[in-house]
């Protein structure tokens, strides 16, 4: 038996020179930011979406689809975490427990991923109740699938994680 997932479709306007975070404090989101339990599909680059979940007051795990993307949003704001081949347990960890960062932003790889969750949850930090994530242009999954394998495994989580 297969089961289907219903989701209702919403239309945001975004006005000219417009970034969604205003657009989203236009219509009174909660957050300010993108709804949970969404696939947002805009059409247009450089809308913002991204930025207002760095923004967002909440805890948020944003997939990247490649490393640059990582380190230019990590070197333009304070207090992200870029999470990619290379980074240390210790150092996810580290900002996992560091009670002075109210909302904590983790940028990573689909493969940088289950690191965090890993570590997470040996650290007690449930991040299916505490994290809002993003899986940031997901087309890459389809496009990138053959010569990257791991790159879809965060997807189970985004749609089934209770």
């Amino acid at each position: 038996m297969t089961n289907f997932i219903h989701l209702e479709t919403k239309y945001l306007e975004v006005y000219k020179n417009e970034y969604l975070s205003t657009a989203f404090q236009r219509e009174k989101f909660e957050f300010d930011s993108i709804p949970t339990n969404c696939i947002f599909d805009k059409t247009l680059p450089g809308l913002g979406a991204t930025y207002s979940e760095i923004e967002a007051k909440r805890n948020s795990i944003i997939i990247e689809p490649n490393i640059p993307v990582i380190d230019g949003k990590v070197n333009s704001h304070k207090n992200l975490l870029g999470v990619y081949e290379g980074c240390s347990g210790v150092k996810i960890k580290n900002y996992l427990l560091n009670h002075k960062i109210e909302h904590k932003k983790i940028l990573c790889t689909p493969e940088g991923y289950l690191k965090v969750k890993r570590i997470a949850e040996k650290n007690g930090t449930n991040i299916y109740e505490n994290y809002f994530l993003l899986f940031d242009e997901c087309e890459k999954i389809t496009q990138d699938v053959d010569y990257r394998e791991q790159i879809s495994l965060p997807i189970n989580d985004f749609f089934f994680s209770k």
